[in-house]
């Protein structure tokens, strides 16, 4: 009886201990989302961005702009010790005098006018701080769908894998299967060599599978900037949202809403900026200062102190006008417009590559659904046909070739099947990009 319990103690303590160590070694699941969220977080380029952005919110202000005065204010002290000796015959007399002087200024200047430049150049802070604010969410849908694409592709990767696996798996029987045949002599030794060549051809296609899949996780961990703790698996399916596109709502969101756009927009508004900063240079400067100065000096001479203090205030109004300057802003002033010119050209060209983009997407998109379509109606055949030769190849109705055949066809239509639904999902996270909308569903 004590032998049975130490027994069954033994066999929970060992079932235990393998379900301990299958814990331990287990493969995490990445979801979608959590791969996004990791990589946007560690991403460097987005810090980056968002360092840019916090600058241009802090130039973005009336006193950098130049709205505010200028206030100074100075402190001066000093302290002479002057020396004299007189001698006058055998007498000699010597004076030591001293003088002790203060001073302090506090000066005001403020520029009341400058040809409207203070107004533009707040407004170009405005637009530069509203261009890195569009930058930014650009720099995160870029590198979301870069993360997005290195995820699907691991997931591709993944899928393929498991069919090269299932290829040796059927080569493997069909092998075994055409061995059994030929020891029975039902078959020659011509389709046992075949059956053994195809079983090696899909192991070495399986190697250099497990290689790509190892290759799009590592690829998918640099973009995260994170190395994990355990390896980890990513969702099998590869799915599609419920939004049906068309081109004119793509086009009408991808105006309204796409970042590059925004900060193609921004950018003229800056060149108007610099138009009209340009121009202030032909106005007069006028300029209100005030000036309060104060001073403090006591002096001893001969042992009599004497002291002097002083206070003065002054206020004032400056104007200045440039009257030529070898039509340096003349020319800053035409350099501004044909930068303007070309902000605009930019805009245009980004609306019709936009445009283009759009109806490239959605017709690759439509076609890529369709073939989907097609390639699942295509597996379902080639999965039958697959059953179906099996069994005549079992039973010897068929040869080794011919059931090889209906093989590769299964391996070719399960592959393009989930290539395509690779490819569809590609372009609908490119549609998406497009139109400033990043789904993760």
């Amino acid at each position: 009886m004590l032998s049975q319990i130490n027994f069954f103690v033994i066999i929970s303590i060992c079932i235990l201990g393998i379900a301990d160590f299958q814990k331990a070694f287990s493969q995490e699941i990445l979801t979608l989302k959590e791969a996004v969220k990791i990589g946007l977080e560690n991403n460097l380029q987005i810090k980056i961005v968002e360092n840019q952005k916090a600058i241009s919110e802090n130039n973005n202000s009336y006193g950098n702009a130049g709205f505010l005065p200028k206030l100074d204010a100075s402190f001066s002290a000093q302290k002479v010790f002057p020396s004299t000796t007189t001698k006058i015959g055998q007498v000699e007399s010597k004076n030591d005098n001293s003088t002790t002087s203060l001073s302090g200024e506090v000066s005001l200047n403020w520029t009341i006018f400058d040809g409207f430049g203070m107004f533009a150049r707040k407004s170009k802070f405005s637009s530069l701080e509203k261009a890195n604010e569009e930058n930014l969410k650009n720099t995160v849908q870029e590198i979301s769908l870069g993360i997005l694409q290195s995820y699907f592709n691991v997931v591709l990767q993944s899928n393929l894998l498991k069919i090269f696996e299932e290829s040796v798996k059927i080569s493997e029987d069909r092998f075994l299967t055409a061995k059994r045949r030929n020891e029975l002599g039902q078959i020659s030794k011509f389709d046992l060599y075949n059956a053994e060549i195809s079983l090696n051809l899909d192991k070495s296609k399986l190697l250099q599978q497990k290689t790509n899949f190892t290759t799009s996780k590592n690829n998918l961990q640099i973009l995260l900037n994170k190395d994990f703790a355990k390896s980890f698996e990513t969702q099998n399916e590869i799915s599609f949202g419920k939004r049906l596109y068309n081109l004119e709502e793509t086009t009408t969101l991808a105006f309204e809403k796409n970042s590059e756009l925004k900060v193609a927009k921004e950018n003229i508004n800056g060149s108007k900026s610099d138009i009209t900063s340009s121009k202030s240079n032909f106005y007069p400067r006028v300029s209100a200062f005030g000036k309060l100065t104060s001073s403090d000096r006591e002096s001893v001479f001969n042992g009599q102190i004497s002291e002097t203090k002083g206070e003065d205030f002054t206020l004032g109004l400056t104007a200045s006008v440039n009257l030529w300057n070898g039509n340096s802003d003349k020319i800053k002033v035409q350099n501004s417009k044909i930068a303007k010119r070309n902000a605009e050209l930019s805009l245009v060209n980004l609306e019709n590559q936009i445009r283009q983009n759009a109806e490239t997407l959605l017709e690759r998109f439509k076609n890529e659904i369709d073939i989907i379509k097609i390639q699942e109606e295509n597996f379902q055949a080639a999965k039958a046909n697959l059953d179906l030769q099996k069994k005549n190849f079992e039973v010897g109705n068929i040869n080794s070739l011919q059931f090889r055949d209906a093989q590769v066809s299964f391996i070719n239509a399960e592959t393009n099947l989930i290539t395509a639904k690779y490819q569809a999902k590609i372009s609908e996270l490119e549609i998406q990009k497009l139109i400033g909308e990043i789904l993760l569903d």
